[in-house]
């Protein structure tokens, strides 16, 4: 006959061990379901701008209108190596962009594209088959340049036996031409930024558009946040509110910051996407922001605080249609753009900022 054991006790929680109960662990955080909202907004944000043209497209950040990007000195285009070679065997390089280091391009020595440096002065005695971009420095040329050659704030020097191909165009400087030098366009010499820089960099269109993409863009943002973060966009406004110049300075700051931070991220490479994401956040957080600012001034002249959704959703699009009609003045849309991107990041972040001192508090309340 086989014994029938009894049911062991069930062992209990020694001292030491802690216990957890349930209303401590329903104080957990979950943060799977509350970065989803975000991440959504993100996308959904990403994919409107990229659909009505208000989003920027991907394209290297260009320091000025006269060349391609600068890169660092010790990042400049090398003679090409390997199977597969860039440049014609001819070529010594494909191109050139560097800052703050001088170039000298000695005789022999011949480069397949556009030479450009920023804020050193540069030397050709070989050839270049593109353009020769200054900026910030002196330019002397005793060789052969195919293209144009355009300084800004320095003096050009055409010594015998120089040929430019294309025009000489300065802005600020001194142009020296010896008698054996030869330039096949014109030589343009001016103090007027205006011929160096489109109009449309300072918000002077040659003709008024009307901002369909932008207007599109804008309703829509507005609609789609004060529908579904209709909480969060009434914190950013109650910001804003609060302080407005506050939040500009913070905005310039942040925009500041951050395009240092992407500039070093780029430069070593491997943190490209994360500076890509860098990017994509403030532009996200200043969507928002500015969107809050459009429902502060769309309350303001619909007399007070919305009473439902609908309403604030009224609010925000007039809002943001005022300031979206706003920023087409000529000269002032330019500094509204400005003052309205920098004032809405800044109270996106204040705001992220206040609400996660305001949950410290009740935690350390709590606990």
């Amino acid at each position: 006959m086989i014994p029938v054991l009894p049911p062991s006790p069930s062992p209990s929680p020694s001292p030491s061990q802690p216990t957890f109960s349930s209303a401590s662990t329903r104080h957990l955080p979950h943060p799977p379901r509350r970065l989803l909202p975000l991440v959504a907004l993100a996308l959904v944000l990403l994919a409107l701008g990229a659909l009505t043209g208000t989003l920027p497209p991907p394209t290297p950040l260009v320091l000025t209108p006269l060349g391609p990007p600068p890169a660092f000195a010790w990042h400049a285009a090398a003679p090409p190596t390997g199977l597969a070679p860039t440049a014609p065997p001819s070529c010594t390089s494909s191109g050139r962009s560097v800052v703050g280091e001088s170039v000298v391009v000695h005789a022999g020595e011949r480069i397949c594209g556009t030479l450009a440096v920023y804020g050193a002065s540069a030397t050709v005695e070989g050839h270049v088959s593109g353009d020769v971009i200054i900026t910030g420095g002196n330019l002397a040329i005793s060789g052969t340049v195919d293209g144009t050659v355009t300084d800004i704030g320095g003096t050009v020097d055409l010594r015998p036996g120089a040929h430019v191909g294309g025009d000489v165009r300065l802005l600020g400087g001194a142009l020296h031409r010896a008698p054996g030098a030869s330039v096949a366009g014109s030589a343009q010499q001016t103090s007027d930024l205006g011929s160096f820089i489109p109009l449309h960099w300072w918000g002077l269109p040659g003709g008024y558009r009307f901002p369909w993409g932008s207007l599109a863009f804008w309703a829509l943002a507005g609609i789609f946040l004060a529908a579904f973060f209709p909480r969060q966009l009434t914190l950013v406004r109650r910001v804003a509110h609060r302080g407005l110049g506050v939040s500009f300075v913070a905005g310039v700051a942040a925009w500041i910051v951050g395009a240092i931070l992407a500039l070093v991220l780029f430069v070593t490479c491997l943190g490209i996407p994360v500076a890509l994401v860098l990017v994509a956040a403030l532009w996200v957080a200043s969507v928002v922001g500015t969107v809050a600012l459009g429902l502060l001034l769309g309350e303001r002249l619909l007399g007070g605080a919305p009473r439902d959704n609908r309403a604030g959703i009224g609010a925000a699009v007039l809002g943001v249609t005022l300031i979206t009609f706003a920023e087409t003045i000529p000269c002032l849309g330019a500094l509204i753009t400005l003052f309205v991107a920098s004032a809405g990041l800044g109270a996106v972040l204040l705001a992220i900022l206040s609400a996660r001192a305001g949950r410290y508090r009740s935690a350390s309340y709590i606990s």
